[in-house]
């Protein structure tokens, strides 16, 4: 089956003071965030810190002016989870990228099914399963 794909910027932000942006995942839908850029136009260095579902997924500290950076990552946020951006700062930018995917089957459907059994097997021989 083939899932409609949305290009989406998810959340921006343009800081005079600290602050955060939360995006709520749609129903039916499931977000994967793939990029944050980040801006420093300020005199001061100042702080991104970027959440999934409560879960830290980035967090740089952006030295001041003329600073800029793009971080590439892959990140699954479910229908009904956020997306939280904090930054900190005057002048800090900060902007959050990826796609947004049509998904009626939820946290619970396929491929999400196949993380909800995670087994975790030691690094010691004796403790390897027979």
């Amino acid at each position: 089956m083939a899932w409609p794909v949305y290009s989406e910027r998810f959340l921006y932000a343009i800081t005079y003071v600290a602050g955060s942006r939360v995006y709520l995942v749609p129903d039916d839908m499931r977000a994967i965030i793939t990029h944050i850029s980040m801006v420093n136009e300020g005199a001061n260095a100042g702080s991104v810190l970027l959440r999934g579902h409560g879960i830290k997924l980035y967090r740089r500290d952006v030295p001041a002016s003329p600073s800029n950076e793009t971080f590439v990552l892959r990140a699954v946020v479910y229908q009904g989870e956020t997306i939280d951006l904090y930054t900190s700062g005057a002048g800090l930018q900060a902007s959050v990228y990826g796609y947004l995917l049509t998904d009626s089957s939820g946290r619970d459907g396929p491929p999400a099914a196949a993380a909800d059994y995670q087994r975790f097997i030691p690094d010691a021989p004796d403790q390897q399963p027979g």
